[in-house]
């Protein structure tokens, strides 16, 4: 098992769903072809951003938390670079893994001092 990350990503808000489901699947699949292990998955839904970006007052947020090595990070970056639908995402280090926690718990848990990953 790899060191444990969590990502946050907005969609933009235009975006239909099918094509929001595509861009799920594959930040999945990334993880996993890499031998990573998604711990949570979870769509936050459609907020209004803190500030206006990129011509967009709204997106769609997701939130990930996942085991993996450096290869599936940079390829996660790179992901999240190349798809322009993708407003912005931040990926953190957690400081520690929970596990058989419900997702209420976990969500909840902010990591002390994170560290930024792409």
């Amino acid at each position: 098992m790899g060191m444990g990350y969590e990502i946050l990503y907005i969609i933009k808000s235009a975006v239909a769903e099918e094509k929001r489901t595509a861009i799920n699947d594959k930040v999945k699949s990334i993880i996993e072809s890499g031998k990573g292990e998604i711990l949570l998955h979870k769509e936050i839904g459609l907020k209004e951003l803190a500030s206006e970006f990129s011509k967009e007052t709204q997106g769609y947020y997701v939130q990930v938390q996942y085991t993996a090595n450096n290869k599936i990070l940079d390829e996660l970056g790179n992901f999240f670079h190349i798809t322009e639908d993708v407003l912005r995402h931040l990926n953190v280090t957690l400081e520690s893994i929970q596990t058989n926690v419900s997702e209420d718990a976990v969500a909840d848990t902010a990591p002390s001092r994170p560290r930024r990953h792409g």
